[in-house]
């Protein structure tokens, strides 16, 4: 199953040079824990997680007023769209990482994918199966 069709509708993201703050916000509001850091262009540069923003501004006293890109991971291990679920699984082990941004052909981002989602679709594809209807065969 190609990725493309497991994404969620917009890519939550923020620039740069917006704040800490700004971007707590932001997530809070699209009710999400993780959020790109896209360049003009709209490509991923960096991921904010709400876990970033807890170890870095609450336990080591950074400010909110800080610019994102002071406390974002830089180092970004991404897919595109046309990749398939068992990829992103692959990667996801190899990196020890729980969130994948996906992007397009020209390295836009287009999405982002998450351990959660993967476990989600697999529940279901387990569900389907586990209730699916016996198909009789002929002999």
């Amino acid at each position: 199953m190609p990725l493309s069709d497991i994404l969620k509708g917009k890519v939550v993201s923020c620039k740069l040079d917006h704040t800490i703050k700004d971007a707590a916000d932001h997530m809070k509001a699209e009710d999400v824990g993780a959020m790109l850091v896209v360049d003009e262009a709209g490509k991923p540069v960096g991921i904010c997680t709400d876990r970033d923003i807890v170890l870095r501004c609450v336990c080591d006293g950074v400010s909110l007023d800080d610019k994102v890109s002071d406390i974002m991971t830089r180092t970004l291990a991404t897919v595109k769209q046309s990749a398939g679920i068992q990829d992103v699984i692959r990667l996801m082990r190899d990196r020890e990482i729980r969130r994948v941004p996906v992007v397009d052909e020209s390295g836009k981002a287009v999405g982002l994918i998450s351990f959660g989602d993967i476990v989600g679709l697999l529940a279901k594809e387990l569900s389907d199966i586990s209730t699916a209807t016996p198909v009789d065969v002929a002999a």
